[in-house]
């Protein structure tokens, strides 16, 4: 027989289970900053770039991720933890966004954005086993990263155009980096709360 139906108390009780957890939920509160930009950069970046290269661009930014997350985000978890991974990947993006501030849009700077959240998706799914032994909390933590990502999604692209439509050239910027400290933020302070709760293990990556 199916199981039955679950209960609104039910899904309530799942969903607190999820995001009370420093294990659970820390790949899904990542994902949230990730998705909240990724999408919607693809239609605000490229007509930012030339004519010319606009393209170019549009094709080449979502390959650079899926390379990147495909070749070095996969060397780099036989050797590092994937929340330290996710961290350096944002790390790496605030650093390209300043450069944007300074020097303005350009096609391989976006493609270099995109290369360094490619190390943020690949490891982002990584987490979700490192950081949960269990089958059933895997099956938490991979729908929550499916909510949040949802939600990143529909909220990001109304508000990076929003900004953009503001004509103000440091909006962007501005969300992005906030975006992506914020994830880092969020990454440190679930490694924290790991730590405390399991003292003698290594969980900060």
């Amino acid at each position: 027989d199916a199981p039955p139906w679950p209960t609104l108390a039910d899904i309530a009780r799942r969903h607190l289970t999820v995001y009370s957890s420093p294990f659970i939920a820390a790949p899904a509160l990542g994902w949230l900053f990730y998705t909240l930009t990724f999408v919607s950069m693809l239609a605000i970046l490229p007509p930012m770039v030339v004519p010319g290269s606009r393209a170019f661009v549009t094709a080449a930014m979502p390959l650079a991720s899926i390379v990147s997350s495909m070749t070095l985000g996969n060397l780099l978890l036989r050797h590092m933890r994937a929340v330290s991974i996710i961290i350096a990947g944002f790390a790496i993006a605030i650093a390209l966004v300043l450069v944007f501030l300074v020097t303005g849009p350009d096609p391989w700077l976006f493609i270099a954005l995109f290369a360094a959240l490619g190390l943020v998706q690949g490891a982002s799914f990584a987490a979700v086993p490192e950081l949960n032994a269990s089958l059933p909390d895997r099956a938490l933590a991979n729908g929550g990263i499916a909510q949040t990502g949802n939600l990143g999604n529909a909220l990001g692209t109304p508000a990076l155009i929003a900004i953009v439509a503001t004509g103000s050239s440091a909006g962007l910027p501005a969300l992005l980096i906030g975006s992506y400290a914020a994830a880092i933020a969020v990454h440190l302070a679930m490694a924290k709360r790991r730590s405390r709760a399991n003292p003698g293990r290594d969980l900060a990556g």
